[in-house]
């Protein structure tokens, strides 16, 4: 497609950075605080950290669909601008061409 250097009437899609790991809690940090047997507020922990991980990966695919909307949006603005100049050129050109003097086809 050719572009015709129309701006876009959208703002920029927001971009989310999300950290792609989480800081550990001090008391993890430190192997030798840790007892063999897996506490309740250990395996709680781990599972609300594996939601955080869920999480993140779903804003990130949710975050590149939503960019790919804007491109597809945009291009399809631009598209439609372009459209609408041909017709208004095809219009005033229909509008300044001589009328033809010829009988309709019927006679």
């Amino acid at each position: 497609m050719v572009g015709i250097g129309v701006a876009s009437t959208h703002p920029t899609p927001p971009r989310f950075n999300v950290p792609k790991s989480l800081p550990r809690p001090a008391s993890s940090a430190n192997p030798s605080l840790m007892t063999d047997s897996a506490s309740p507020d250990s395996a709680r922990l781990d599972e609300l950290e594996m939601r955080v991980v869920h999480q993140d990966q779903t804003i990130e695919e949710l975050n590149e669909a939503i960019t790919a909307q804007w491109k597809l949006i945009d291009r399809l603005e631009r598209q439609v601008q372009h459209l609408a100049e041909r017709v208004a050129d095809a219009e005033q050109s229909a509008g300044q061409a001589a009328p033809v003097d010829r009988p309709p086809p019927h006679y």
